[in-house]
């Protein structure tokens, strides 16, 4: 999918000032949706858009780093490329436990606080109330990598424990 949406929209304004004093700005519509070609806008580009929905129940009871079904590839169009992710996923469970989770980039743990004794590094973690047996908790993160230093393909997980 494509960050682009087409509409009919009418934009009226008084005057546009350009570094180049024209007030000219040049838009091209993206090719195969990857926005290569996008020009005349120099503070950045959504040139790729991709979503993973996941609707399915999992569980683990692992005490260690688990894979959750959330995977998803994308190929950077330039190495100074930085990607934002965000997730949103509904967890439940039971009395009184926690659920950390964290993300991964080709393997490697991202977005984690530092490191502290024997706890887990974690992206975000939950812990379940004292209200019922089952508590039911909406997780939500969303962050900006740094640069990805490559166009090889870079592979996002996010795993669990």
């Amino acid at each position: 999918q494509s960050c682009e949406e087409i509409m009919a929209s009418t934009l009226k304004i008084d005057t546009i000032t350009t570094p180049d004093g024209t007030g000219n700005i040049t838009f091209s519509r993206p090719i195969a949706g990857d926005g290569s070609n996008l020009t005349g806008i120099s503070g950045g580009k959504c040139l790729q858009f991709l979503q993973f929905p996941y609707n399915a129940n999992t569980s683990s009871s692992s005490t260690s780093w688990v894979d959750t079904p959330l995977v998803i590839a994308i190929t950077p169009t330039a190495s100074t490329s930085k990607l934002w992710l965000t997730w949103c996923i509904n967890v439940s469970g039971s009395l009184n436990t926690g659920m950390a989770f964290r993300a991964t980039q080709n393997g490697s743990a991202i977005h984690v606080g530092d490191a502290s004794g024997s706890l887990h590094r974690v992206t975000t973690q939950i812990r379940s109330k004292s209200y019922g047996e089952y508590e039911f908790e909406t997780v939500t993160d969303s962050f900006l990598t740094g640069a990805v230093g490559s166009t090889s393909t870079q592979t996002f997980k996010l795993q669990w424990t």
